[in-house]
């Protein structure tokens, strides 16, 4: 399994997933099924990726604005 996600934005419940998965390494786009175990939110969250999809899409998911910018 990879590495552990953040909790939800909303509620502060446990992430499960990824539930579903939808790769595009033509432009570079990584889409998650996420769900919240607490309030049921459902995700699809989109990132974009350079090499690893899976890991920067994680790194993006766990990345909240309190973090200041985003490393580029």
């Amino acid at each position: 399994m990879m590495a552990e996600l953040k909790p939800c934005p909303f509620c502060g419940g446990e992430i499960d997933g990824p539930n579903s998965v939808q790769c595009n390494y033509v432009k570079k786009i990584i889409t998650l099924g996420l769900i919240c175990t607490k309030c049921r939110t459902e995700f699809k969250f989109r990132a974009t990726f350079v090499e690893e999809p899976y890991t920067e899409a994680r790194e993006a998911w766990n990345r909240r604005a309190t973090d200041g910018p985003a490393q580029t």
